[in-house]
């Protein structure tokens, strides 16, 4: 189950950069030679184009997101009382119960 959702993950990142890279293509053809006489571009320099972006803009700590969800909700668990935490668990149980059924015949 755990390896169907890595994939599931993996597919879904891929497929949101490839939107964003053809979004970014279609626009800069439609918007940038009109204006600035520029040249239109292919879906590899517009892939380009944006990690160069992501590099400048984001200053390449993209991938510290995950640590800081992270963070996020242990510091959000550690400030719950005992009552509040378990009462967080028992409704994430409940909304994720075929997952988790899953996980505990395992």
């Amino acid at each position: 189950m755990k390896a169907k959702w890595i994939v599931k993950c993996v597919v879904g990142f891929i497929m949101m950069v490839a939107l964003a890279t053809l979004v970014l293509m279609l626009l800069w053809n439609a918007i940038m030679p009109d204006i600035f006489h520029l040249t239109t571009i292919t879906i590899w320099q517009s892939l380009g184009l944006l990690l160069i972006a992501k590099l400048l803009f984001k200053g390449g700590n993209g991938m510290m997101m995950g640590d800081r969800f992270k963070q996020h909700w242990k510091n959000k668990m550690e400030n719950m009382n005992p009552e509040e935490r378990e009462r967080f668990r028992a409704q994430w149980e409940q909304r994720c119960s075929k997952w988790g059924q899953k996980c505990k015949e395992e």
